[in-house]
Order: C-alpha cells, then structure tokens, then sequence
C-alpha cells in the first residue's frame, strides 16, 4: 500500500468516491481520457522515424550541428495506448492536454499550447478542488504524449510532497530535474540552470543563423525539447525563501521574459496570487488556469470572477489566454480535468502505476531515452555505511567525494555527488571549521573514508596525521598510519616533519641541474669521497653529481631556511651539510631514482593532517605572529609539490591569518564573527539545515559557498 501524505489528495480522492457511491455523474477517470485522446489524435502518424539526437550545447554554440546520434523510433505503446506520437515542432510548443476535455467534449480534448506565442502558465484555486491533481494529470499526459526528446520538466515543489514521488517511486525519462525541498537555494539553482541552458540555446540559435527553437529544429532537423519548469506552491517557495525571494523573483523573470525564444515553459501552481511576484512578470504569464475558487481569486487568475461558478465542484476548469483583456470572460475556455489517483479504484491505474509503465518502457525502448535525472530529496540521509559505500571504486588520488549538493550540479562525467580537488598549486589545502567538535570529527571521517578506499584501490600517497587531544582521536582513527604524533607544541621538530614540500622542492631542483651538463667540482667530490661515500653507497657519476649539486645549493640558497647563515665554522658548516645531503640522497634512493630524473609527477600525494589546530600551542592558541606566519608559509607553498594539509579547528580567533593559505573549507555552525575570520561573510547560506554541511571554494567565480548532504552517524537524528 502506498500511504497517504497530502490532506488535500486524500480530501479529493475521498470526494470521488462519495460521488461514485451516491450514483452521482461518475468522474472523468485519466485512464480513459488518455486512451481515448491518444488514440484520436494520432492514427494517421507513420512509423518507423527517424530522430537526429544533438550533441551537447557548448558543441552547437561552437557549431557543430552534427548529431550525436541517430535513433529510429518504431511504433510506441504502453499496453493499449499509443505513446510518444506528438511533436513539439508540430504543435510549437507543449500542449496542456492533461488539462481535460473542452467543455467536457470527448471529442475536444485540450488544444491549448504553451508555445511561443504564450509561453508561460500560471494555474489556481481554492484548496481541495484538485490543483495537484491537474498538474500531475498535465505531467504524466505529457510523458505520454510525447518522447523524451521533445518534452523534458524541472519539477519544483516547496512543499515537498507532491513532485517528490517523481523520483521516489520511479525514474521517468523527461523528468531532468526535481527539487523537492523547502531549500531556496535549491529552488534557485534549478532555475540558474534553466536559464543557462537558454542563453546558451540562444547562442546555439545564432551559430545556425536561426531566430528561435522553432526554427532551429527545422533548420539543423535535430531534435530540441521544450523545457517545461511546474512550480507547484510557488508562493511557499517564496516564504521559504526569505532574504533570497527577491533574487528568485528575478531569475522568474528572466525566464518568463527570455523562455519564449528557446522553448523554456514556466507553470506556476498556487491558491492565489501574491505580491511577490513582480507585476510585469505577470504579463508574460499569458495562460491561467483555475479551478473552483472565490469570484476574488478568480479575477486575480483569470481577469473576470466566473471559476466561481465551479466553487465545490470537482474536475472543472478555465483556462483563459487573455487575462489583461477587459472583459474578457467570453475568452474562457471551460474544461472538465481527468482525475488520475494515487490510490487504486477499480481497474484504474494510479499515477504511480503510470511512472512505472514509463519508467520500465523507457528502459526496454531502443530510442535510449535519457535518464540523466537531478533529484534532491531533503527528507533523504546518507548514513555512515552507505557514504562508504559510495565511495566504493570512484575515488581518485586529490579527489574527495562530500556528498549530495543542495544544488543542481553538473559534472563533465555525470556524477551526482559534490566533490573537493585539490590541485598542485599554492594555498589547495583543507580546512574542518566548526564550533561544534561532533562536526569537525564528521569531517574528518569522511576525508578520511576516502583515502581508506583509495588505499584499497591500489593508488600510493603517503599519510601524516598530527593530534593535540588524544580523546578526539581516538574515535575518528581510521588506521591510516600507525605512527599518528601527538603533540601540542609547534617547535622545531613539527616544522621539520612536515616539511616534505621543502625537500621535493630542493630534489627537483637538483635534478634539473645535475641532468645537464654540470661539471665535477675537485674539492667537492673530495668530500663526497670521504664524507658523505665513505660505504660506498652511493656508486656512479649522478650520484656524485647530485651531492655536488646539493653542496652548492644547501649553502647558497637554502642557507637561511636552514640555519647555515650564522655558522662561520667551517667544519662545522660542511658536516651539517653532509648530514643533509645523506638524507636528501637516502630519499632518492628510497623512490629508486638511482638513475632517473625526478620531476614532479615522481611523487605521489602527501596528506597531512594537523587534527585540532586550536590546541597547538604557539599556532592555534596562543599564536606567536612568528610561528604563525611560519606555519601559513609552510603549508601556503607545500601543495605546489603535491604535500597538502588538512587541518581542523574550532576556533581560528589567534592564527586567522592562515585563511590566505587555505583554498577548500569544510564547515557549518558558523557565528558572523567566524564567517569574518574566514573572509566568507558574503557567500555563507542565510540558512544551513543540521543535516547538511558548507563547502567554500575561494577561488570559484561564482557561488562560492555550496550546501551538501553529510555523513549522518548511525542513530543520529536532526
């Protein structure tokens, strides 16, 4: 059994049921409607058909208007019912046919469009007369209808309860996107994207010499579908939305303004029309619908009172396409809408039987249909065992899995989830901020359950890990090296441990030299002889080479960062130099470059993990501005030789000049004056649920801050 979630479905299907049991005028069942409707419209169209499929839209907008693939489409049905017959080019644009029957007419089934003429639909009434209900009866229909590469929807529900079955209960192939999520910035994403597939349409359109979507299909004969984008409740949206509802308001309308061209549809759905929207919006939202409601209301919608008369009646609608017009109540156009169940009656299929049917035809069609599908369920968690599930054969060296975006994400290799990468350039390091110490280690966790997998699938990098509170350690060890250090103190040891950068830094260079044409120094290979050879242990001329050039470079250009400058000894001077050369040779030997050249690809990644920065002492409490420039120098300059830090801390209030050395931020919980410290204020969320975290890229040039689905804990609830 399916349970009930909606009041106002359950009040409707309720309604239908009382009526059919006193013997009352039965209800337009969807079943019937459909198969009668498809089966009229379509029985002269001739099978088989060829469909030009168009490659992505950066490759139009370059011009390249050849297919990326031809599919031949043989004659469609689902049981009985002829499907994927109609045409968007045919009809320009997206029939409302799962609007009814005209005038209750099964001979007139719905033949209004929104095409380029009226692109926009706006759809309302009072509660309980079956606004869900049309819109699911006008989706469905058009899944039906047409195929999908004629009609695909971004379904938008702030209430979350009605699209969220679209990508529950089954995968339809038109349906791209579904945000069901009281998440304004999810809504706001879906509607980013929309207008970035319509100027990047535009572009494509003038590459080809074309005007529109209409001419552009029949131009190039590719295959272009309309994007229709059902808004349902789009007035809770904008009470969700707070402070974000003016940006919303103004995304709205770029679409409404820009949709008519590139075949973008919008279909708001509400009980009336608030002050939100922008009035001039409005008169390009040329199609209203409305159901039973108050003569108030009505003129609102429709521009005249008479879906009054439908006030307490179910399955009767007005559509009118000239709201603006005075007196225009001569323009309405009387339905009565099909009723498609969620809840079997009889031998009627349900809406969720009508999803599986397109669900298991789309995946047994040989048109391949697309299955590409964005859904963000927000009431959906990710547990502990299924993150590390997920991560099961995808993970790559510097490439770490978060989770699922609050947004709309688009990823050159399709994958759904939002993702850190770290690059060898200077400042790509980590940083875990957050007050509360049970997020922090959550963090921590989850990039330490990917380096997990990636040791199990085989790729080399190297681990440090340094801790200040044994406790917090303790429950966040995963095993990734046996030989953690504990320490609360950043004294020279420390420094010099997490130097590994410095001594790529210096074994590249010396390469660089020692490969060219470098001559022996006398004197030198003396002390390479006696000194630093004495074993033997280093035979061949590259070796010697390599010493000679460490020599040289150890005490001119690292004599200060080494400590050599004050020395004036000089036996004191060579054998501390020698000591160095040893170590610098001995990591050569150990990579086995005995006699290659090493480059930067000739290490693999170095993660070092500095785990409760705010109890290092002289850094992260108590900051001395010295070590504290020292410790941003270090690890600001170590990426750049693929050794990255991954730091976590609640508190950056005595080193918070470490933020310019920090490029990826995991955080959440955030304070104003901790969104200060981080230089994040203007990009943080106004709003950040418990079960999700916040991922900031300094260098993203746009949305800096993006929300994601972390790593819930068994038996942790929000």
């Amino acid at each position: 059994m399916i349970e009930l979630t909606d009041d106002v479905l359950r009040q409707q299907t309720v309604c239908f049921l009382e009526a059919l049991s006193k013997g009352n005028k039965a209800a337009l069942m969807f079943d019937d409607f459909i198969s009668n409707t498809l089966k009229s419209l379509y029985q002269d169209v001739k099978f088989p058909k060829k469909i030009l499929l168009p490659k992505a839209l950066d490759d139009l907008v370059e011009g390249d208007f050849s297919p990326a693939e031809e599919i031949t489409m043989e004659e469609p049905y689902i049981n009985d019912i002829p499907i994927w017959r109609g045409s968007t080019l045919r009809d320009n644009g997206f029939v409302l046919r799962g609007a009814g029957y005209i005038n209750g007419d099964s001979r007139k089934p719905c033949n209004i469009a929104l095409d380029d003429n009226v692109p926009h639909g706006l759809l309302g009434g009072a509660t309980g007369h079956g606004k869900s209900v049309t819109l699911n009866s006008i989706i469905i229909g058009g899944c039906l209808e047409y195929p999908p590469w004629e009609v695909q929807f971004f379904l938008v529900d702030a209430k979350i309860v009605e699209m969220k079955a679209y990508g529950v209960n089954a995968h339809i192939p038109h349906i791209s996107s579904i945000a069901a999520t009281s998440d304004a910035e999810y809504i706001i994403s879906v509607l980013e994207e929309a207008y970035r597939i319509m100027m990047l349409r535009n572009s494509a359109f003038t590459a080809a010499g074309t005007k529109n979507i209409k001419s552009f299909r029949e131009k190039t004969g590719l295959a272009m579908p309309h994007i229709v984008i059902p808004i349902d409740e789009f007035q809770t949206m904008f009470i969700n939305a707070a402070r974000k509802s003016k940006f919303i308001n103004e995304l709205i309308v770029k679409v409404a303004r820009l949709g008519r061209n590139t075949g973008v549809h919008l279909l708001l759905s509400s009980q009336e029309i608030g002050s939100e929207l922008d009035k001039g919006m409005l008169g390009n939202i040329g199609t209203r619908l409305c159901l039973g409601c108050m003569p108030a209301t009505s003129t609102q919608i429709l521009g005249n009172d008479e879906a009054k008369i439908n006030f307490k009646q179910k399955g009767r609608l007005i559509i009118n396409n000239n709201p603006a017009k005075d007196k225009n109540m001569d323009e309405n156009v009387h339905l009565r809408t099909p009723f498609l169940p969620d809840i079997p009656i009889g031998k009627n299929r349900t809406i969720f039987d009508y999803m599986s049917l397109l669900e298991s035809f789309g995946k047994s069609a040989k048109e391949k249909p697309f299955y590409n599908l964005s859904f963000y369920d927000e009431e959906a968690r990710c547990y502990e065992d299924a993150y590390i599930s997920y991560l099961s054969g995808k993970v790559k060296p510097t490439l770490f899995y978060l989770g699922e975006p609050s947004f709309v994400l688009r990823n050159e290799d399709g994958e759904k989830w939002l993702r850190l990468e770290l690059r060898e350039d200077i400042g790509q390091n980590i940083l875990c901020f957050s007050p509360m110490a049970k997020n922090r280690e959550r963090y921590l966790h989850m990039l330490f359950y990917n380096l997990v997998e990636l040791k199990n699938s085989g790729f080399l990098f190297q681990v440090k890990i340094f801790y200040t509170n044994k406790e917090t350690f303790k429950r966040i060890d995963v095993g990734l090296t046996n030989k953690p250090i504990y320490t609360r103190d950043f004294d020279s040891n420390i420094e010099s441990a997490i130097n590994a950068a410095f001594w790529r830094k210096i074994m590249i260079e010396c390469d660089e030299i020692a490969f060219s044409n470098v001559s022996l120094n006398d004197e030198d290979m003396e002390i390479f002889d006696t000194v630093i050879n004495k074993n033997q242990e280093y035979p061949g001329e590259l070796w010697k080479k390599r010493a000679q050039v460490l020599f040289n470079l150890l005490r001119s250009s690292y004599k200060t960062k080494l400590g050599f400058q004050n020395i004036t000894d000089k036996k004191k001077l060579y054998s501390s130099l020698c000591s160095y050369i040893v170590s610098i040779l001995n990591l050569y030997k150990n990579m086995k470059h005995d006699m290659s050249k090493v480059v930067l690809d000739s290490f693999v990644p170095q993660y070092v993990f500095v785990v409760g920065l705010e109890l290092l002492s002289g850094v992260g409490v108590d900051g001395k501005t010295q070590k504290v420039e020292a410790f941003k120098k270090i690890i600001n300059e170590s990426p750049e030789y693929k050794v990255y830090f991954i730091i976590s801390t609640a508190s950056l209030e005595d080193c918070y000049s470490i933020r310019t050395a920090i490029t990826h931020v995991l955080c959440d919980n955030l304070t104003t004056q901790m969104q200060g410290h981080l230089k994040i204020a203007d990009y943080y969320p106004d709003s950040v649920e418990p079960f999700l975290g916040v991922y900031y890229l300094s260098t993203a040039e746009t949305n800096r801050c993006r929300k994601f689905k972390k790593m819930i804990y068994k038996g942790e609830v929000f």
